[in-house]
């Protein structure tokens, strides 16, 4: 009996932790949105008037900065848009074509891990291993997923 207690003492105490720990966040319906959550998590976001493309994307990205460092969010008509260019990304690439008003289009090369995420109509990209950056993404956007 005194075993019972025990383990049910310890099945009460872990079971919240796992389950925080596989929660999946809600998709982000928006860009303010994910701004505001981002922001929500304790990151310093900044949104950058650089807008980027990529040769594996149909659409242009916005630049912004997660703690000082640059994330690309590309955001899609709807989901089902998004789901399907996550498999374009498979191709990896050599980085990003940058657009500035009156400025020549720049082409950045991606150095570092890179990390694909997706969260309903958005993709966004990170290239580094900084856990400043890689935590507030993944407890707003969830896990990368995995370019085969």
């Amino acid at each position: 009996m005194q075993r019972f207690f025990k383990l049910a003492l310890i099945f009460s105490i872990i079971t919240p932790v796992m389950v925080t720990a596989c929660r999946v966040p809600e998709p982000v319906d928006n860009f303010d949105e994910l701004l505001d959550r981002l922001r929500q998590a304790e990151a310093a976001v900044e949104v950058s008037t650089r807008t980027g493309s990529s040769l594996h994307l149909s659409v242009v990205g916005r630049l912004i900065t997660v703690n000082k460092e640059n994330v690309m969010v590309f955001e899609y008509e709807d989901v089902t848009s998004a789901k399907m260019e996550t498999e374009a990304l498979a191709g990896g690439g050599p980085g990003l074509v940058f657009f500035e008003e009156d400025q020549p289009p720049v082409t950045e090369i991606l150095s570092g891990r890179k990390h694909y995420y997706r969260s309903g109509r958005f993709i966004l990209t990170y290239s580094g291993e900084n856990e400043i950056v890689l935590q507030p993404l993944k407890g707003v956007v969830g896990r990368p997923f995995e370019i085969r």
